[in-house]
């Protein structure tokens, strides 16, 4: 349960942070959409999305490593 509150927060204040002045900027001075900066934002949350999918991704790759070179070792006896 907390888990799912502590994940809510978090989508909530990355709305609030990012995506709404994110969406704010796609409008030029006269109300209209610019597509250039949909784009550019687009591109900047794909590319945020795409690093933090790497970092947890690398975490438990690393986690492996080291568990197997844990037991690697452990099975040796000095």
């Amino acid at each position: 349960m907390k888990k799912s509150i502590f994940a809510l927060l978090l989508v909530a204040v990355l709305a609030l942070t990012v995506v709404a002045p994110m969406a704010l900027q796609t409008l030029d001075m006269e109300g209209f959409m610019d597509t250039d900066a949909m784009f550019d934002n687009a591109n900047i949350l794909l590319g945020a999305f795409g690093a933090l999918v790497m970092l947890v991704v690398g975490f438990h790759l690393a986690k492996i490593v080291i568990r197997f070179v844990i037991a690697l070792f452990q099975g040796f006896s000095i």
